[in-house]
């Protein structure tokens, strides 16, 4: 990761949950309920970012809706396809008009971002080889950026959210579903 704030790495709660005994229980296809384990419910005054990795692979990083730091801060690495960032300027902070240069790009890896607007939601977050990892529950202002492994989501309340992810979007090549594995 780079960044741009001062103590940023402070901010940071990494997790990493790749450990035995947490099997994926549930099927595929509007089932109503799954018991996992191990749901973590947002804190209101939760400022740290919360990054789930299986080893060195970012699965998900979640950027809470009380997330603040000075000045620009990105939080992917450069070589990801998505770049996420956050920004915090003083009033009369100007930055100069500008245009973006057409520069071609290799996508290999759809990486998606919800913001989540209104409601709450679970996602459940899974390794590259479709083994459950962690969920977590999102609220209004949660931004979370899916990066890499699978991942599947309960709507708990009405749920609005705003999703980003590289274009064109094909939906039958873009994406398989599976039936998560122990």
């Amino acid at each position: 990761m780079h960044q741009g704030g001062s103590g940023a790495a402070a901010r940071r709660a990494r997790t990493s949950r790749a450990g035995p005994g947490r099997e994926a229980m549930g099927l595929l296809g509007g089932e109503k309920s799954r018991a996992w384990p191990e749901t973590t419910e947002p804190a209101a005054d939760n400022q740290a970012l919360d990054e789930i990795r299986d080893g060195e692979h970012l699965i998900a990083l979640i950027v809470p809706a009380g997330y603040k730091a000075e000045g620009l801060e990105f939080f992917t690495d450069r070589s990801f396809s998505q770049q996420l960032g956050y920004m915090r300027r003083a009033r009369g902070y100007v930055i100069e008009p500008h245009v973006h240069n057409k520069v071609h790009r290799d996508v290999e890896y759809t990486q998606e971002v919800l913001i989540l607007r209104k409601g709450r939601l679970r996602v459940d977050l899974y390794d590259r080889e479709c083994r459950f990892l962690t969920q977590r529950i999102l609220g209004p202002g949660d931004i979370i950026l899916l990066a890499s492994g699978g991942h599947g989501f309960e709507m708990l309340d009405e749920v609005e959210l705003v999703e980003v992810k590289q274009g064109p979007y094909t939906p039958t090549d873009d994406k398989t579903r599976f039936k998560p594995r122990r």
